[in-house]
């Protein structure tokens, strides 16, 4: 089965994750702010409280009790699958088609998928979206987009929260002004992080702790880093995976990334 350009959503993993965790239960965990690679998000926010003169002045809080508030409703209450599309002007029929698809960029086999020994996994994009909102769609909130990348300072205020707002809560007012900000929190990346072409799959729920996606109707491609042993696909060919999901072996010819395919059964 081909990867089809741009229908396709990516996710690499850990060797040790994808075989312990992500094969067995055929489902993806979301990741909560403090555990994703950007600081902009894994890092407590400075954020700022504005609101009428009259408002502020009978309002009486810890200010900086109540942003550690808020910085700890939102990580705990934002929860993210992080994707990866192919490069927007991918050719497959250009001279460097190798380097657009979403499963070929070498920094993030090393970066996100241990060294080039996991592997990357590839969805239809609409059959994940649609386990996504079949999954968690009762939790929360639940948006889903592409992230835009710029280093220029977004117009909306996104650090900013009305005072008036703190008044259904601190759990509350965390997630209203996520789900009001998402554009700017969550959906926008500093241009140093463009290559990943990113995808956000993104819940808003403090009530529960982890949250997963069942994966196995969108699962469509398993592509094994170049350092995965070949053993271990061996034993997931034979025991673990469903008919209808093909199975790539990621090799380089002088540094250019090439997929080859892992014929099924094959010693």
């Amino acid at each position: 089965m081909p990867i089809e350009p741009q229908r396709t959503l990516f996710h690499y993993t850990t060797q040790s994750a994808f075989l312990a965790y992500i094969l067995p239960s055929r489902r993806l965990r979301l990741s909560e702010l403090a555990r994703l690679n950007d600081p902009r998000e894994s890092m407590d926010w400075s954020l700022s409280l504005s609101d009428d003169a009259e408002v502020a002045s009978e309002a009486k809080f810890d200010f900086f009790e109540i942003v550690a508030q808020l910085n700890r409703a939102m990580r705990s209450g934002v929860k993210i699958l992080c994707l990866t599309q192919d490069d927007p002007d991918y050719d497959p029929d250009s001279i460097n088609w190798q380097f657009g698809p979403g499963y070929a960029h070498p920094s993030m086999w090393d970066r996100y998928a241990q060294g080039h020994s996991g592997v990357c996994l590839g969805f239809d994009r609409i059959k994940l979206i649609e386990s996504f909102k079949t999954c968690l769609g009762e939790r929360g909130t639940l948006l889903h987009a592409p992230v835009r990348y710029s280093d220029s300072a977004p117009g909306d205020m996104p650090f900013t929260l009305a005072t008036s707002a703190l008044s259904v809560g601190i759990e509350r007012a965390a997630l209203d002004h996520a789900a009001a900000r998402a554009n700017s929190l969550f959906f926008r990346k500093y241009r140093d992080w463009s290559p990943e072409n990113e995808y956000r799959l993104l819940l808003l729920d403090t009530e529960h702790d982890d949250a997963y996606i069942e994966i196995e109707a969108a699962l469509t491609h398993i592509v094994f880093g170049a350092n995965f042993p070949h053993d271990a696909i061996r034993m997931i060919d034979r025991a673990l995976l469903p008919g209808h999901v093909a199975m790539h072996m990621m090799r380089y010819s002088n540094g250019a990334p090439q997929l080859f395919p892992w014929i099924r059964g094959q010693m």
